[in-house]
């Protein structure tokens, strides 16, 4: 099973699937140096008012793995912007579940285990 599954890219042109695919790719591996283990990322994309002169996106990610699934959305008329919104949102619930942004310090956390065992 392929890391990154796009669902509603048949709506997209090439310049757009190009556009999806560069930054889903790098987001992947900033989001791949937080957790460890990701099963899936799944990219839902729809896009409204195809007829009309501008286009509506809206962006659902979702990753999947050992621990619970995360998500978020954004919806915007640039598929550039909501791309990055979705993402830094997943970034930031990522940071808010698992606390990726605080460092640990081994030493005081040996420290604490040896205190409680004796």
């Amino acid at each position: 099973m392929e890391p990154i599954q796009f669902i509603g890219a048949k709506e997209l042109d090439d310049f757009e699937k190009e556009i999806i695919n560069k930054l889903a790719n790098e987001y992947y591996q900033k989001i791949s140096r937080s957790l460890r283990n990701i099963a899936s990322v799944i990219l839902d994309l729809k896009v409204y008012d195809k007829a009309g002169r501008r286009q509506k996106y809206s962006l659902h990610i979702r990753v999947t793995g050992p621990f619970k699934t995360i998500e978020a959305s954004a919806v915007d008329w640039e598929l550039a912007k909501v791309t990055h919104e979705a993402f830094e949102a997943i970034e930031r619930e990522i940071q808010h579940i698992f606390h990726t942004d605080t460092p640990i310090d081994r030493k005081l956390l040996t420290k604490k285990k040896r205190k409680r065992n004796e």
